[in-house]
């Protein structure tokens, strides 16, 4: 993943967790994966970042004030507005269960 035949291309990974983590508002935890990750290839907490450039130690430089809001809660409200708004409406918004990270892995520019 981390040699020079991989075609000094950056991997990218994207984590799937169950439980409820954003890479804005989490960032400090993100970047604790990052970390982990880091020490466990072996590699410099620099090559191991998140999607908005910050790795173990630095936090993101290009990091969002805040997190966007959630589809379904603006549609939900969208939806309690409307006069004629049907309830089956409201019951077909999807809850989210799963939550993906994505971390990239920088090439090792020195591997031969």
């Amino acid at each position: 993943m981390t040699a020079k035949d991989n075609g000094g291309k950056q991997v990218s990974l994207a984590l799937t967790y169950k439980k409820a983590i954003s890479d804005i508002t989490n960032n400090g935890v993100v970047l604790n994966i990052c970390c982990k990750l880091a020490e466990t290839m072996a590699v410099p907490y620099s090559r191991v970042t998140d999607a908005y450039g910050g790795y173990c130690g630095n936090p993101s430089p290009s990091l969002p004030a805040s997190a966007p809001a959630p589809a379904a809660a603006a549609n939900a409200t969208a939806n309690k507005t409307r006069l004629l708004a049907a309830n089956a409406t409201n019951a077909t918004a999807k809850v989210q269960t799963e939550w993906v990270l994505n971390l990239f892995v920088q090439p090792d520019p020195f591997a031969e």
